[in-house]
């Protein structure tokens, strides 16, 4: 059969809790799998029939014990070419016309609205708390039909006739959606068993892989803590033994930083001395020098005055030629006695 756009599309979820904030949110992911089978069930009897199709259920939630509490659970899936208001006359219209067209019996007496082809549905006539099966409905034996009550009789009707006529089509259809109902809730519980058994077996398949791979992760866990604790040892000799060196090397070290500054000193102090006392020498020999070249002076500036007199020369003359001279051979004296201690000098540096 093919299916109309309509049906293809996705109704309308609407649904309302009424109770306990605990509960609400303690069934949470049941109330979503719940929603989504009613949907499910929607969509099955929109194909079957190919128009738009309203279901509703409501769920009566009783929690028995020392604080009794009730609480009310609603979900209506609508399609979206569904018209919920024109609703009520359509079924009073499709009531008087399946009631004109109800057929009769061999006797007379005209079938029942549950009858076909002068078969009464089992469903149609079951009493209280009996049960009823279907062909093909395997799964629907645990289904309980419940008949609605029947109206107390009135003298004279109040109602209309079309109201009249429509009373047995709303027992039919309030019974078909009582049986469908029970049919959806056994097939939906049956469902959640088989889904709760599965998620069981998994859960159960799943703990004991990540019990075994705890137990293998423990144990690669020991033997890595075993080589990191050798590791750690082996480095932990290793950098004693090097401290070990480092603090003998010490001493050693300072000693001949020691030895180092001692001898430096000492070759300091050498050289100091051994400077003074090679200057104190020069010096000294410097001033003999020149000691001994006055004496000579001296002795020839007598001597020369003793032969200028001799020769009759004036000896004032003389002796400002004399001086002059005399100032002459100091300086000459003098540089050659400064280039004579400067070649000793140079020539005691060469040799030390």
């Amino acid at each position: 059969m093919a299916t109309s756009p309509q049906a293809r599309q996705d109704p309308n979820i609407q649904h309302r809790f009424d109770g306990d904030v605990k509960v609400l949110n303690g069934t949470v992911e049941t109330r979503t799998a719940l929603r989504k089978a009613i949907s499910a069930f929607q969509q099955s009897i929109q194909n079957i029939d190919n128009s738009p199709v309203q279901l509703s259920a409501d769920f009566m939630i009783r929690i028995g014990g020392p604080d009794a509490k009730q609480h009310t659970y609603t979900v209506t899936a609508t399609s979206s070419g569904f018209d919920a208001e024109s609703f009520p006359e359509r079924i009073a219209s499709a009531a008087a016309h399946a009631q004109a067209a109800t057929p009769k019996a061999s006797n007379g007496t005209p079938l029942g609205p549950n009858s076909t082809n002068g078969q009464q549905l089992s469903h149609a006539h079951a009493t209280p708390g009996s049960r009823s099966r279907k062909v093909g409905d395997d799964d629907d034996d645990d289904i309980i039909e419940i008949r609605p009550f029947k109206r107390p009789k009135t003298k004279g009707s109040s109602h209309s006739p079309a109201q009249s006529q429509s009373q047995p089509s709303n027992e039919l259809s309030s019974a078909a959606n009582e049986d469908d109902m029970f049919h959806f809730l056994k097939t939906w519980h049956t469902e959640w068993k088989h889904q709760g058994g599965w998620l069981f077996d998994n859960i159960t398949k799943l703990g004991a892989a990540a019990t075994t791979t705890q137990s293998s992760l423990d144990q690669r866990m020991g033997v890595v803590q075993d080589v990191i604790g050798q590791s750690i040892n082996t480095s932990s000799l290793s950098t004693m033994n090097e401290l070990a060196n480092i603090s003998r090397l010490v001493p050693w070290l300072e000693s001949c930083r020691k030895s180092s500054a001692d001898n430096q000193q000492a070759r300091a102090e050498k050289w100091r001395t051994s400077s003074a006392s090679f200057h104190d020498q020069a010096r000294r020999e410097r001033e003999a020098a020149e000691q001994r070249i006055e004496k000579k002076l001296a002795e020839q500036k007598e001597l020369l005055l003793k032969l200028a007199k001799a020769n009759g020369l004036g000896v004032d003359e003389l002796e400002g030629d004399g001086e002059g001279e005399g100032e002459a051979r100091v300086t000459s004296r003098e540089e050659s006695l400064g280039a004579q201690l400067t070649a000793e000098l140079n020539t005691e540096a060469e040799k030390s």
